[in-house]
């Protein structure tokens, strides 16, 4: 009579020893995994005019109601718009579209206040454009938003001087 057993306790051992080392963060042993799924592409913008007008409809995603809510996807929006601007073919076709003044004409109250919710994603995207190509005009008007800066453009000191005067 011969018996046979199918569980060695070496190989119960074995098992536990080698759960071990899988879950240990030092163990010399690698997985080795095969990833078939290739990361997703960033998006190319083909129509530079579709990011400005989401970018432009932004300040209008308001309810006096549900402020949360609309402070919610004024972020999502511009997390999205922002996420555009990651490629540097998108940074500058957007450049050439004159996103960075629609930039600044649209979030310059959040560019101006640093806790504001939207300053840091409306940064990111100026200083992505601003490396790509920035217009003199442009440059002026976001220095102009800093404190030190803070002041009105001579075209505008001019033209209400001159409706003041007429």
């Amino acid at each position: 009579q011969n018996v046979v057993s199918f569980k060695s306790p070496s190989h119960k051992r074995q098992n536990i020893e080698s759960q071990r080392s899988l879950e240990s963060p030092s163990s010399g042993r690698r997985i080795n995994s095969l990833n078939l799924t290739p990361p997703a592409p960033d998006p190319v913008v083909v129509h530079s005019g579709v990011v400005i007008a989401m970018l432009q409809l932004i300040p209008s995603i308001q309810d006096s109601e549900e402020t949360q809510q609309s402070l919610t996807l004024q972020v999502y929006m511009t997390e999205v718009v922002k996420s555009l601007m990651r490629s540097e073919r998108n940074q500058q076709v957007m450049c050439d579209s004159g996103q960075p003044s629609h930039l600044l004409s649209v979030g310059h109250k959040a560019l101006e206040q640093e806790t504001h919710p939207l300053h840091s994603p409306l940064q990111y995207m100026f200083e992505r454009l601003a490396t790509q190509n920035l217009e003199p005009k442009d440059l002026r008007e976001f220095l102009r938003l800093g404190s030190p800066l803070c002041c009105l453009p001579m075209d505008t000191l001019f033209h209400s001087a001159s409706r003041s005067v007429g």
